[in-house]
């Protein structure tokens, strides 16, 4: 008996799990979609990035200009425009406005504005810092400081 026993297990096939050609095709749609969005979140990512290190170029640039303009005490209420010292694919802008604060409609509001040379209109290359100008007359200036670059960003 025993013989004839393994002469039945021998010509019986176990049946192993396998995946049918239906599945196989779903896994690969599957891991195709989600590779695919991972290939675009990256690539979100990486835009971002480089927006994120122009602005911070451009604000670093501003302050800088900022910091030339209040150690030259450059007459900031007059508009101008110019490129950036170190920097030339940057160009800036200055743009004057007066601007009522209170009882006091002589007061000046500044907004400097850095963008790329190649995207001088694109408001998301831009970098932009407003403050307001006191009128001369009214506010006392401290012995050796010029308090009127003191401003907001803007961004």
């Amino acid at each position: 008996m025993a013989g004839g026993r393994r002469g039945i297990l021998r010509g019986w096939r176990r049946r192993r799990p396998a995946l049918t050609l239906f599945e196989v095709v779903a896994a690969l749609v599957l891991l195709a979609t989600v590779v695919s969005a991972l290939l675009v979140a990256q690539g979100r990512a990486l835009q971002q990035l480089a927006e994120l290190r122009e602005r911070d170029q451009a604000a670093r640039l501003v302050r800088e200009l900022l910091v030339q303009w209040e150690l030259a005490r450059e007459d900031v209420t007059q508009p101008a425009e110019g490129t950036f010292p170190d920097a030339a694919d940057w160009v800036w802008s200055r743009t004057v406005q007066p601007q009522a604060v209170g009882m006091h409609d002589d007061w000046v509001r500044i907004r400097v504005v850095a963008s790329p040379r190649d995207r001088v209109s694109d408001p998301v290359a831009a970098v932009a810092y407003e403050w307001l100008v006191p009128p001369a007359e009214s506010v006392p200036a401290a012995p050796g400081r010029d308090t009127s670059l003191a401003g907001r960003t803007t961004q």
